[in-house]
């Protein structure tokens, strides 16, 4: 036992372990009370993440569509397209943070040129330049300070277009896009800044690397001279022998490639400023013959574009000399140099057909010894003649083309010609002289005289012709187009019946791939002309793609792709739990989210003009019913 004076000398040591139990207990208190608000908090921060309403603006709308994506790379694909929507209704902030959600560096890449591209249309030309210096790939900042400095160009916008070109990397691209620009100055008047700009093309070619000097240049035009006027076989076979131990010398052929390529495009501008003899000289000092074969012709084809046909055609004796050159050496590339020139000759002969002067355009052809291109040159003169009515000599110059599949489309185009000009026997005479029934000119012809006689409000004979066409998917595209003539001139009644003749034809389209094509299209017409009904019917004969996880063989249009246009139409209508209750007939899920993404984009972004391939622009806030649709849409996909 302890003695009083033990216990209170014990004491000060149990106060000293009451005191830290006590702050112990504190602490744990505290911490299980600071848990607790924690997890409060998070409670609360749920609740508020559940109870958010993302359908208050477009872009928040958008977003969290694009975020129901399980897959990764597909939910990359909407952001790309979402932060594009957003740079273009020029909320560039927003699109930055967008672009940084996307995982892929890849697209991250795609969205900043993008939204590049955006800023420099909105004039932000230093920003735009910012941004394309923060792409990780060289290749695709080349690429897209190319297409932007090629739309600024068009613009008017030189002085930003040029901005653009200077930062450039790659010395043969820059030449390209300076080219591209002195051409775009020239055609619109301003020769004198076109050649100031080619100037400054030609200094960055003449700061390349250049293998072949200048005295192996003059070497090998020495030795083509002589070669020219050679009557001797031994003394032909002497001079050929220092040409090839000219070419033998180390000499980098990729890169004397690169310099002629940039070269030939500033020759090419040339041509087009007008200083041809300019141009002429830069294609004569290239070495290599085959490739001063090709700027000749890119010069020709330029002076075509002009409407200097008589200069063009000076042009192409040049080429000739070439030709005569390389027959003599017999060298390998003399099949390409022929073909430079038939193909420039080709040029010139449908140049003159379209300018009206047929006679000559027809003395042209005939001196083209490349089968295609004389036959192509051929089909535009008999074309032209048939159009004015000249059929019997259509038909002569039709006789001349040997390239069977150009004939049988030359045959097709004198047939049309024949149906709109009221001779209907003689029309189909025509087309029967196209022997082989799955060709598809055969097809097109009676295509084009079914589309000619439903113009004319003439449905039963229009109905006849592609009846005619033996290919079914082809019979029942041309009647599907049919059926939309009709619809677009009021005679719906009629475009209905058209419709029935089209699912007729369909049933004997033997690949499912071309079936699920057709079907798509049809269901796609009755969306747009207000019958829903017919539309779901239709969708239904449609079938899931079997390769949807197969990039490489997937199909174009399937099932979901049918359901998804005719719930797109259900909510612009308002009848959102109509549309919800077709996209929960799509089977995949990811094709469903891919269904109301599509629709969420719909609602919250600005009609792409007719004239863009892809120009969505975010919308700044919705209306009071847009905003009631969105949050249908969300709500829906919540209780799902």
């Amino acid at each position: 036992m302890f003695d009083q004076h033990d216990s209170l000398s014990i004491l000060p040591l149990e106060l000293e372990t009451m005191k830290y139990l006590t702050v112990l207990l504190l602490s744990v208190l505290m911490f299980s009370l600071e848990s607790t608000v924690q997890a409060q908090q998070s409670a609360v921060d749920e609740d508020k993440a559940k109870d958010s309403n993302p359908w208050e603006t477009p872009a928040d709308f958008v977003l969290y569509m694009a975020q129901q994506y399980k897959d990764i790379s597909v939910r990359d694909i909407a952001l790309v397209d979402l932060s594009e929507s957003l740079a273009n209704g020029g909320d560039i902030e927003r699109a930055f943070e967008v672009a940084e959600e996307i995982e892929d560096v890849k697209k991250k890449d795609v969205a900043k040129s993008k939204i590049a591209t955006s800023l420099s249309m909105l004039g932000n030309t230093n920003q735009s330049l910012e941004t394309i210096q923060r792409m990780g790939d060289r290749n695709g900042r080349t690429y897209v300070l190319m297409k932007i400095a090629s739309a600024l160009c068009k613009n008017g916008r030189t002085e930003d277009a040029l901005k653009m070109i200077h930062v450039i990397e790659t010395p043969a691209s820059k030449v390209v896009a300076l080219c591209d620009l002195a051409s775009s100055l020239a055609k619109s008047g301003d020769k004198k800044q076109a050649l100031t700009i080619l100037k400054q093309a030609k200094n960055v070619v003449d700061k390349m690397d250049n293998p072949i000097s200048g005295d192996i240049r003059t070497e090998i035009k020495n030795l083509e001279s002589m070669l020219l006027e050679s009557t001797d076989e031994k003394q032909a076979k002497e001079i050929l022998k220092k040409l090839i131990e000219l070419g033998d010398k180390d000499i980098d052929v990729e890169q004397a490639r690169k310099r002629a390529a940039a070269l030939t495009e500033i020759a090419t501008a040339l041509a087009v400023t007008g200083e041809v003899e300019q141009a002429l000289g830069i294609a004569d000092n290239l070495a290599e013959w085959h490739l001063r074969a090709a700027a000749l012709k890119s010069i020709a084809k330029a002076l075509v574009s002009t409407g200097e046909i008589k200069q063009a055609l000076s042009v192409i004796q040049n080429n000739a000399v070439i030709e005569e050159l390389a027959q003599k050496i017999n060298l390998p590339v003399l099949n390409s140099i022929r073909f430079e020139r038939a193909t420039t000759l080709k040029a010139i002969s449908i140049a003159m057909a379209d300018m009206g002067d047929l006679k000559q355009a027809l003395q042209i052809a005939k001196t083209i010894n490349n089968k295609s291109s004389k036959s192509l040159a051929l089909q535009k003169i008999a074309s032209h003649l048939a159009e004015e009515g000249e059929f019997e000599q259509a038909f002569r110059v039709t006789d001349l083309i040997t390239f069977e599949q150009v004939r049988s489309e030359t045959l097709g185009r004198i047939a049309l010609a024949l149906a709109k000009s009221g001779d209907i026997k003689r029309a189909l005479e025509t087309v029967e002289q196209i022997e082989d029934v799955s060709i598809v000119d055969r097809s097109d012809a009676f295509e084009q005289i079914a589309y000619h006689f439903a113009e004319i409000n003439d449905s039963k004979q229009a109905v006849d012709m592609a009846s005619k066409i033996e290919i079914a998917r082809d019979k029942a595209e041309t009647l599907l187009g049919i059926a939309s003539i009709q619809a677009k001139m009021g005679n719906t009644k009629a475009a209905l019946a058209t419709i029935e003749k089209v699912l007729m034809s369909v049933q004997k389209i033997k690949f499912e791939e071309n079936q699920s094509a057709v079907l798509y299209k049809t269901v796609s017409f009755l969306v747009e002309e207000g019958e829903l009904t017919k539309a779901l019917e239709v969708a239904e004969q449609l079938k899931y793609d079997p390769n949807k996880d197969d990039p490489e063989r997937f199909w174009l249009y399937d099932k979901s792709d049918a359901f998804r246009i005719i719930a797109t139409d259900l909510v612009e209508k308002y009848k959102v739990r109509k549309a919800m209750q077709v996209i929960q007939k799509i089977e995949d899920q990811e094709s469903r989210i891919d269904a109301l993404f599509s629709i969420a984009e719909k609602i919250s972004t600005e009609p792409v003009s007719d004239k863009s391939e892809h120009d969505r622009r975010m919308k700044k806030k919705f209306t009071n019913k847009e905003k009631q649709r969105a949050q249908q849409l969300v709500e829906a996909v919540r209780n799902n």
